[in-house]
């Protein structure tokens, strides 16, 4: 009855981005990304964001992600999976992709089969 929620990162994190992770409303977990920290998920790192234990049954999780784009505009993007939890360990990540055409991030929450 576990919930393992990670970030990764195509290009789009960047020093003094944020991510704040929500549960059923209720917020789980926040970080403000330093210059290494982003370097490195830009590099292909994950990190793990959270570790809960949930019941089994329905739950909604919400991410949103701020920071300054690389035209130094100010974003803020958000991604909401409804999870059907069971007995089972259930993971959740993260994605964050720049979007070509203007560059700003793409958010998703995709589960882990």
């Amino acid at each position: 009855e576990m919930l393992r929620s990670l970030v990764g990162s195509e290009m789009c994190i960047r020093d003094r981005d944020s991510v704040k992770l929500k549960v059923n409303d209720e917020t789980v977990a926040a970080h403000l990304y330093t210059e290494r920290q982003a370097k490195a998920l830009q590099r292909g790192g994950m990190q793990r964001l959270h570790i809960g234990n949930l019941k089994t049954g329905e739950h909604e999780v919400t991410v949103f992600v701020e920071g300054i784009g690389p035209d130094n505009r100010a974003y803020k993007q958000a991604a909401t999976y409804q999870l059907q939890k069971d007995t089972d360990t259930a993971a959740l990540e993260v994605r964050i992709r720049d979007r070509s055409s203007d560059y700003q991030p793409d958010v998703a929450i995709v589960e882990w089969e």
